[in-house]
């Protein structure tokens, strides 16, 4: 996965650049009392241990499109903090418990 993958579908749909933030796998991003931490688990893969529609998107795509042409580049599990608990957003069903992902209360 290329780091910085969500920012191609933002600058394509026109989000200002100001409002673009790549992000990097295992770094902190802080928020007031909220702390955001991204994980690169692995995806669930469809067919021989493979993402559907692997690679990544290099060119200008405006939707609407075909699913075809979206890429899975990388999935990132997203693991919010604050001082009064934890939340994770899992974006794929390829969660793996060992990953070092921990959601409990505080």
């Amino acid at each position: 996965m290329t780091d910085g993958f969500i920012s191609r579908p933002a600058r394509d749909t026109g989000v200002p650049e100001q409002q673009v933030k790549e992000v990097l796998s295992d770094r902190e991003y802080h928020h007031g009392r909220f702390t955001v931490k991204f994980y690169e688990p692995r995806h669930a893969s469809l067919v021989n241990d493979v993402p559907p529609n692997p690679g990544s998107i290099d060119t200008l795509l405006i939707p609407p499109q075909p699913a075809s042409a979206y890429k899975e580049g990388g999935s990132y599990s997203i693991v919010i903090s604050h001082p009064r608990g934890n939340m994770l957003i899992q974006g794929s069903a390829g969660f793996t418990p060992d990953a070092g992902v921990c959601c409990s209360p505080r």
